[in-house]
């Protein structure tokens, strides 16, 4: 049994861990710690998990975790996810893992797995949608395009907080780089140009970043206010494959592909990315198959986050 702790009584913890887990053999949540310890006893109550622990190094320390699931703002997830590590515990993060490229050499030390949740990698719908393309469905890949516009972020949100990690590349692009590379690869990502809006101090609303990839050209679209946008487009000289709904397919989603004169539309019903996840986690702490999103995953994100914001005239986001 792979005995879960989280850190943190995030919002998107129950739906991406504890109702996940329920449907895993072999998973469950034990534990939970906040910086407020009256949130952490309400989630705890509200999500049946049976333990709460004083503080976030107690919950890392403690015998009866394997895995910590660190959901606190992204400013601090490696300086907990090294804890965790330390302390002998796999490691499962909110995205992005790194809130620079410089952050990844903490983590890539031989030891307990390391994780980004990076959920959408593990659906079904994105495995098909990267067997297409690698499989010359769309003939040569020569541009793909990643839309996640969101308008969910208010004024004091931590993802409006530069000190926190905040930004819209952060929250939200990270998705949609994600999904470039999965298609394009990562090792020749370049950022040609970004234009960053800013709607806090340092931090950016909306970006449109450029990229080149070899002799593949990227787009990045995001955005935390303005109309709501999620796709992931992969064009080829022979064709071209829509990803509708990619980021949470659960929510509803089509693969659609376009080959000359045909048009074949795909659909994959069943469980949440969520539950995919657990899944491929769980296999990997077996040594069953890799997990996918790990750290090398998360630097090649970082690093077009970091040029992207050099290139748009913002500064880095950093760990504290």
């Amino acid at each position: 049994m792979i005995r879960i702790g989280l850190l943190g009584a995030s919002a998107i913890a129950p739906r991406a861990v504890v109702e996940a887990a329920r449907a895993v053999p072999g998973v469950e949540v034990v534990a939970v710690a906040a910086r407020d310890p009256a949130r952490a006893e309400a989630f705890a109550r509200a999500n049946g998990v049976p333990r709460v622990l004083p503080s976030y190094q107690a919950l890392v320390e403690d015998d009866g975790v394997d895995l910590v699931y660190v959901g606190l703002p992204n400013a601090l997830h490696v300086r907990w996810s090294v804890a965790a590590r330390a302390a002998g515990k796999h490691v499962l993060c909110e995205k992005p893992l790194l809130c620079n490229a410089s952050d990844a050499g903490a983590l890539s030390e031989p030891g307990p797995l390391v994780a980004e949740a990076m959920h959408w990698r593990h659906h079904p719908l994105a495995a098909r949608a990267r067997a297409l393309v690698a499989g010359g469905a769309i003939g040569a890949l020569r541009s793909v395009e990643a839309a996640f516009c969101s308008p969910t972020r208010r004024d004091g949100d931590i993802r409006t907080q530069y000190a926190l990690g905040g930004g819209a590349l952060m929250d939200l692009g990270c998705y949609a780089i994600s999904g470039v590379l999965s298609f394009a690869g990562p090792s020749v990502a370049a950022v040609t140009r970004a234009r960053l809006v800013t709607g806090w101090p340092d931090v950016d609303v909306s970006a449109d970043v450029r990229l080149s990839l070899g002799a593949v050209q990227g787009r990045v679209l995001c955005a935390m206010r303005g109309s709501i946008r999620r796709s992931l487009v992969a064009r080829g000289d022979a064709g071209t494959l829509w990803v509708l709904g990619p980021w949470a397919p659960q929510r509803g989603h089509a693969l659609v592909l376009r080959r000359g004169w045909r048009l074949t539309v795909e659909r994959f019903p069943g469980e949440p990315t969520f539950v995919h996840q657990l899944r491929a986690v769980r296999a990997a702490i077996h040594g069953e198959a890799p997990v996918g999103t790990g750290v090398a995953e998360a630097l090649a994100v970082a690093r077009v986050i970091d040029d992207a914001y050099r290139a748009g005239g913002l500064p880095l986001r950093r760990s504290t």
